[in-house]
Parts: structure tokens; C-alpha cells; sequence
């Protein structure tokens, strides 16, 4: 097993570098646009990379579409009942 190494991680408090991150996750990778939607999906719902990265179809979508916020009678955030597991 690798060892694990402990990283000092802070949020990004500037809008100028939130931009910047977003810009370069977008054009300056060959995977770009999946690891700029996993940052916009984390920095939307505040969960950790780990707990964005082990999401899973049925977390996000019903049978026939996305979950979603606007639906009647949403009490919580979408999915979050699926991520009680992951805490």
C-alpha cells in the first residue's frame, strides 16, 4: 500500500484564481473538461474529491432523468440521500 502524503489543502478565496483554475483545468489537459466538471460539481455540492469521485450513475439520475432541484417537494439537495453512505 503507498504511503500517504499530507497535504496542506486551502480554498480558493479569489475570484481571479478561481477563474484561472477553472480556465486551466478546461484547456490545459487532455481530460480536461471531465476534471473541470468534477471541480464544478465539488465546489457546487462542497463535497471532497474523493466523495465526487465515487459517485455513481444511480447517486445522480433516476430512471428517467437527472435528478434535480426543481422538482416539487425536493426537501434536500439532489442526491444527498445517496451520500449519507460516503460520510
Amino acid at each position: 500500500m503507498a504511503k500517504r502524503q499530507n497535504h496542506n489543502v486551502q480554498p480558493i478565496k479569489d475570484s481571479n484564481v478561481l477563474r484561472q483554475v477553472q480556465d486551466t483545468l478546461l484547456h490545459n489537459f487532455q481530460a480536461g473538461r471531465r476534471n473541470y466538471t468534477i471541480f464544478q460539481l465539488g465546489k457546487a455540492t462542497l463535497l471532497r474529491v474523493s466523495d465526487v469521485l465515487s459517485l455513481e450513475y444511480s447517486d445522480v439520475f433516476t430512471k428517467n432523468e437527472p435528478t434535480s432541484q426543481t422538482k416539487k417537494q425536493v426537501s434536500q439537495t439532489p442526491f444527498t440521500s445517496s451520500l449519507s453512505r460516503l460520510t
